[in-house]
Parts: structure tokens; sequence; C-alpha cells
């Protein structure tokens, strides 16, 4: 896994040894930063399930001015803190150790100015018959991106990037401007009007 564009193009990130966290694909994230063509460049990024740090740091590598990154686990927080480190991005970077469903608050002044925003959730909250201890928090992550798309701290034309599994059958709440498959993973692009 790696760098993909800009001042950090071609730098490896560590990763993680525990399985449950799946960064995504160099080609997944390759993709979606074509289609964003810059649209946060000089903007914040907001990088919720961030585990390795792979969409904040990308957005980072790529020109935006800054990013903070949500992850629950310690072991996550600790593995993400090196990446950042390591990339030489401690300064343009703030670390949330919190559940991403919560933290941080979009409603507040201090957090104004968010050009992107991730959501990378685990696959099992997607389940459709949830296993014990997992699953079926998907209302949450679509009330989430709604909380995105109608956030004073996120301007008007500011995206929403959603990642979830391609076998979820669903139907999103929130109508995306776009969805892009890539085997196990979709895609899912909202703009704020």
């Amino acid at each position: 896994m790696r760098i993909i564009a800009g001042e950090a193009r071609g730098r490896r990130l560590l990763e993680p040894a525990d399985r449950s966290i799946r960064p995504p694909l160099d080609r997944i994230r390759e993709s979606i930063f074509s289609i964003l063509l810059g649209a946060f460049e000089d903007g914040s990024v907001l990088d919720l399930y961030a585990g390795t740090g792979s969409f904040g740091l990308e957005a980072l590598s790529r020109g935006a001015r800054r990013a903070t990154f949500v992850e629950s686990s310690k072991a996550g927080v600790a593995l993400l803190r090196k990446n950042i480190r390591s990339l030489g991005f401690e300064t343009r970077s703030e670390v949330i150790q919190g559940d991403a469903l919560r933290v941080p608050d979009l409603s507040g002044a201090d957090r104004a100015g968010i050009a992107l925003v991730f959501l990378d959730p685990p696959f099992k909250i997607f389940r459709e018959d949830p296993a014990p201890g997992g699953g079926n928090d998907a209302p949450k992550v679509f009330d989430r991106v709604n909380e995105a798309l109608s956030s004073p701290s996120i301007p008007p034309g500011g995206i929403v990037v959603l990642r979830i599994p391609s076998s979820w059958r669903g139907e999103p709440p929130v109508s995306p401007r776009e969805r892009r498959d890539y085997g196990e993973s979709a895609v899912l692009l909202y703009e704020r009007a």
C-alpha cells in the first residue's frame, strides 16, 4: 500500500496486522481521486473510520490543507500516527480516537471548510442478519452521511465519499450522485447542494 500521487508519491504506508482493518486497494483510491479532480485542494479533509489513514493521507499528499482522522481502536490510532509521522504530515493532521458516528461534531464553527469527507466503515456494519457483536448499523452510517451533507461545516460543493460492500443490497436512504463498483467494494459519492 502506497501513496499514489502528490508530494509523498510512492511512499509506502504501514499495513495493519489486524485483518479486520481492510484499507482500500491502491486502484480504488486512484479511481476516487481521479473522479474528485482536486476538488478538495487547499481545503480540509475528514477521514472517518480512518484505519491506516490512506484516504486522508492521499488527500494531504495531493494538496489538502489539513486532515482530521477518526479511528476507534488504540492499535489503529498508533498505526495511523506512525503513517502520518513517516510522511511528515504531523503539522497538518489531527487524530481523534473515538466513534466515527459521533465525533467530531460537525455543527461547530471550528470545523468550517471541510471540502471532503471519507467514510470507510467496517463491512460488518452492513450485514443484513448481523452476528452477535456487529452488523446492521447501516442506517447510522447513512445518518452520518446526511449529517455531513447538511452541516454548516461543509460548504456547497463539498464531497462525501462512502465505501460499502458491493454485496449490500439495501437502498441508500440518501441518493448518491454516483456509484462505482470495485470487486467487493462499492463507492458512493455525494455532493453537498
